[in-house]
């Protein structure tokens, strides 16, 4: 499950010293530009598709949205890296490093870098209402809509609401899993919750 790392005395003044060569484990994915890009790719598809299949007012409208979701992102994802490196004592670059570490259930054996790791699994922890109640309500939702958009017989609107439902149901798996490695590594940190 977990693989042990060997311990190494902490010698920075700034945190960066976590016990484990984290700057090895970097990857080139780690950058808020690769994220940014993807996300200003996506947003040049949806303008792409509303040009193509939809009226102008639906450019306009998803040029508008993209600009602002691709701005919230930008500013959203600086502003949490920075805040989760303070709260975890560790540089905003090792964010991305312990992520991925919990993520495989890879907990490293430095004081240090276990706290921190501790910090990140406690966030990555969602509300159990969320998992109980809002991704079921969101997919019944999506369902109904595409039924009655189907009884309608607007089959493209239909295909977009079943593409949603299948979105959320992903997403709900998905969030389930995280929570349950999180819980794992939790208990390996801190004991049985």
């Amino acid at each position: 499950m977990s693989t042990a790392y060997p311990d190494a005395p902490d010698t920075s003044e700034d945190g960066s010293d976590l016990g484990f060569d984290w700057e090895a484990e970097r990857r080139w994915s780690d950058n808020m530009g690769v994220l940014l890009g993807v996300v200003a790719g996506l947003c040049v598809l949806a303008v792409v598709f509303a040009a193509l299949f939809l009226d102008l007012a639906y450019v306009v409208g998803f040029s508008a949205g993209a600009v602002v979701l691709w701005g919230g992102c930008a500013w959203a994802g600086r502003r949490l890296r920075h805040r989760w490196s303070e709260e975890m004592g560790v540089p905003p670059a090792a964010v991305p490093v312990l992520s991925r570490r919990l993520a495989k259930e890879r907990v490293p054996q430095s004081a240090r870098a276990r706290a921190a790791m501790a910090v990140l699994a406690r966030r990555a922890v969602p509300n159990p209402l969320m998992l109980k109640w809002l991704y079921p309500v969101l997919i019944a939702l999506f369902l109904l809509s595409a039924v009655f958009r189907g009884l309608d017989g607007e089959w493209a609107w239909m295909g977009y609401w079943l593409a949603m439902a299948a979105v959320q149901v992903a997403a709900w798996i998905s969030v389930r899993r995280a929570r349950g490695r999180a819980l794992r590594v939790l208990a390996e940190l801190e004991g049985p919750r």
